[in-house]
């Protein structure tokens, strides 16, 4: 087969198409994301388990004229995937390749799903800095759009990367780092699976770590007033106060629940009993939650009600709020005192996410924070107090991130924070969004903002060029490495090409 590999363009289609038969899903496939909010019908969809078959498969795409688009666990809010060509999984290629405890750095397979990873890590007394909600991702698909979890001195997951091996269009296996291939490896980090198939990834991790996870509770214009963001290098406040902060701001009723996250060498919390946990995460945070969404779908005025009532039984952290003077600790007025909790890294970085939902999330530069917040805050306002106001769900969730060097990173060379919007499918019906998210989307680029990829965004190449420096940089590279589109699908060309092609045809309505 080695010998085969060095001479493709030898082979036969007849050749190719044997070679990857028997790892072809016989039956007709229907790809739908995590939320069920888009499909597609791809011509076929194949699971791999070598380099040397992937080589195969885009050799094949490559004479069929067919596009070829790689996926890891769908949870891409948009059609980022999508394709009528060939899907490829690499749901089998998820080993660990190497381990240098010296480092502390590990190599894995791109189709290594972030829950697996961590398992694995943990053997090896190793664990990932920092984390975002949750950690059903594959890795190849987190780096691809630059996913990432909280910590102002904490880049996201591609900037923890230190080498990728990737397979381009002409079917060469290349190996990328920092000083090698480093162009292909700074535009691949957010490649947006167009600059060819990752298959193998190398991370830098740490020692194995606990976190102690600090909750409270502030109105909106205390929070606020904490920011004290005066530039990317200096103070922070509150989100400068602890290794990671995350703040879910309920907009209905103004509180911002903040969590202060630091490593620890403290015992694990006791979990809570069976009983607790079936009343507050499965009937009060995900029926009675749904519930009143669902109500609301008709009546919208129900939602600031509903908001206090899941704040009080379900998010708040003290249950009994009071005010409390600022103490010399914190420059800062807290309701209540706080709640603490201690577990394992990713248990305290990932949390429930809800019920299905459509997303929208975006960053502005840190110093442009305080502002965004307010015009957020002001808008929420009037829509709140408007008789045909747009309808929008809880939480907001707040993450500030460190900067890093990859091209269309939204952190590239700039320390960010994320703000991200839900608007949640009670029990799987449909609630409209796509307005609210023009118009979040519209104040957050007002302020500096770029979108997150993996979302459904409207930026054209010309706004995306003007917000990326190196946009330009990373259309060439893509031309070069991939002359022919084979890994370009609508989403991309709608957005790095200006094509007139929607989400439209990929949406379950």
């Amino acid at each position: 087969m080695i010998d085969r590999l060095s001479s493709l363009n030898e082979l036969t289609l007849d050749v190719l198409r044997a070679e990857i038969e028997p790892y072809k899903l016989k039956t007709k496939f229907r790809f739908q994301n995590w939320a069920k909010s888009v499909e597609c019908y791809p011509k076929a969809v194949y699971k791999l388990e070598t380099e040397e078959q992937i080589r195969y498969l885009i050799e094949l795409a490559r004479r069929e004229g067919v596009e070829l688009r790689a996926y890891g666990a769908g949870h891409s809010p948009s059609d980022l995937v999508c394709t009528d060509g060939y899907l490829l999984s690499l749901d089998r290629m998820n080993q660990v390749l190497h381990v240098d405890k010296q480092r502390n750095q590990m190599s894995f397979q791109a189709g290594i799903r972030l829950e697996e990873l961590h398992a694995k890590a943990r053997k090896e007394g190793m664990a990932v800095s920092s984390l975002g909600s949750i950690s059903e991702q594959s890795i190849g698909g987190a780096i691809s759009t630059a996913t990432h979890g909280l910590g102002i001195k904490y880049s996201g997951l591609s900037g923890m990367v230190t080498q990728l091996t990737i397979i381009t269009a002409d079917t060469n296996v290349r190996t990328c780092t920092a000083d090698q291939n480093s162009d292909l490896f700074y535009a691949t980090l957010c490649g947006l699976g167009c600059t060819g198939i990752i298959t193998r990834v190398t991370m830098q991790l740490e020692p194995d770590f606990k976190l102690k996870e600090e909750m409270f509770a502030m109105s909106f214009n205390d929070f606020v007033g904490s920011l004290e963001t005066k530039d990317d290098e200096g103070e922070h406040g509150l989100l400068g106060s602890a290794e990671h902060v995350r703040a879910l701001f309920f907009p209905h009723n103004d509180y911002v629940k903040i969590s202060r996250i630091n490593r620890t060498t403290k015992p694990d919390s006791p979990q809570p009993g069976f009983w607790e946990r079936w009343f507050n995460q499965y009937l009060v945070a995900t029926h009675f939650f749904q519930l009143g969404l669902f109500v609301a779908r008709y009546l919208p005025s129900v939602l600031k009600t509903h908001e206090q009532i899941l704040w009080q039984f379900s998010h708040n952290p003290h249950r009994r709020p009071k005010i409390t003077p600022p103490s010399e600790k914190f420059r800062w007025t807290r309701l209540g005192e706080p709640v603490y909790a201690v577990a394992k890294s990713n248990e305290i970085f990932n949390y429930d996410c809800g019920p299905r939902q459509y997303t929208y999330e975006g960053c502005v530069p840190i110093t442009s924070l305080e502002n965004t917040l307010r015009e957020l805050h002001a808008w929420f306002k009037k829509e709140e107090n408007s008789a045909q106001g747009l309808q929008f769900h809880f939480p907001v969730e707040i993450r500030p991130v460190d900067k890093d060097q990859v091209w269309l990173s939204p952190c590239y060379q700039t320390r960010v924070v994320y703000i991200g919007i839900q608007i949640y499918k009670p029990w799987g019906f449909a609630v409209p969004h796509a307005d609210l998210f023009e118009r979040f989307e519209a104040i957050l680029h007002k302020n500096g903002g770029r979108p997150h990829w993996a979302k459904a965004h409207t930026y054209s190449p010309e706004a995306l060029s003007r917000i990326y420096p190196r946009f330009q940089d990373f259309l060439r590279l893509r031309e070069e490495v991939d002359p022919k589109r084979l890994f370009v699908n609508h989403y991309l060309r709608r957005h790095l090409f200006g094509a007139e092609v929607g989400l439209r045809q990929f949406t379950i309505e």
